[in-house]
């Protein structure tokens, strides 16, 4: 039996140590949501993704999950995606990144928003978006 040809290995990242002193911008936090809706927006069903977000909860406040219960591949993706920007969000509020307006959205835009990420509507989700987006910066303009 002919022997295989071995690849070396230098080193490799330390899987139980905590990463600090990280550095970013705020806006990846809208990047990660929008990262997100993109993701739930391809699911065969994206009103599937309520179980999955309760799943998640679940899992962060150790309430009614086994830990020994395993995520499936495409809820590791969406977890950890959604743990992050919910990560970075804290951070930012923590930091005292936000800022305060005085506006307000139609309802019928959020529940038309609503409705097409349910239906897995993309284009949809963003013209609404972009109409929301529009409407708030106009808002916070004339105040």
């Amino acid at each position: 039996m002919e022997e295989e040809e071995k690849i070396p290995v230098r080193d490799v990242i330390d899987y139980t140590k905590e990463i600090t002193g990280i550095n970013l911008s705020a806006s990846y936090v809208n990047a990660l949501e929008q990262l997100l809706m993109y993701f739930i927006m391809k699911l065969d069903n994206p009103a599937d993704s309520k179980p999955m977000f309760q799943k998640f909860e679940r899992y962060v406040t150790k309430e009614g999950l086994d830990f020994q219960e395993t995520f499936s591949e495409e809820e590791i993706h969406m977890y950890t995606i959604f743990s992050l920007q919910q990560l970075f969000k804290a951070k930012a509020y923590e930091q005292g990144h936000n800022i305060e307006i005085n506006a307000t959205v139609d309802k019928s835009d959020v529940e038309a928003l609503l409705k097409a990420t349910m239906e897995g509507n993309f284009d949809e989700v963003r013209r609404i978006n972009e109409k929301m987006n529009k409407s708030l910066a106009e808002q916070n303009q004339s105040s």
